[in-house]
């Protein structure tokens, strides 16, 4: 009798040498897919965001970015939210790797808001993009809604 053990994904009995069943073996590996070319987009991304970055004037954020205290709060929240897009895992039901930690209250709008546990949420690149749109045409509702996310996270409500 040969060796079974569970999927990790679907929790349904496979063989012991197989990583997932055939099912979830398909969609881990479009996933994979989707994450290289998101990668892929990225560089063009980081070269982007080089340049942004050295026109900036705000030194005190800048300062921020760079401090031993926001290394460890990404930690703290890539550890919380198991490393992956909440917004992305709750919008469209797919589980995908974040790329930045966004601020719900934006530093610039508050800066004791900038180390608060629950104004942090990771997101992929694309999603920040997006929440920024969101930020210029209804800023108000665009942080209910992520708010919202983070609570359904945490089960409050």
């Amino acid at each position: 009798m040969a060796l079974k053990r569970f999927c990790p994904k679907c929790k349904v009995l496979i063989d012991a040498g197989n990583r997932y069943c055939a099912s979830c073996s398909d969609k881990v590996v479009q996933q994979q897919a989707e994450r290289m070319k998101q990668r892929k987009e990225q560089g063009k991304d980081k070269e982007r965001h080089k340049a942004y970055k050295a026109k900036r004037t705000d030194e005190r954020e800048q300062r921020f970015y760079s401090s031993k205290q926001w290394e460890l709060m990404k930690l703290t929240i890539i550890n919380k939210y198991k490393g992956m897009c909440i917004y992305t895992y709750y919008k469209e039901d797919r589980i995908v790797p974040y790329d930045t930690i966004h601020h719900i209250i934006p530093v610039k709008d508050d800066w004791n808001m900038r180390l608060h546990l629950y104004n942090l949420i990771p997101v992929t690149e694309s999603v920040h993009q997006k929440l920024h749109k969101m930020y210029k045409h209804d800023k108000e509702q665009a942080q209910k809604e992520l708010k919202e996310l983070i609570a359904k996270w945490n089960g409050w409500n």
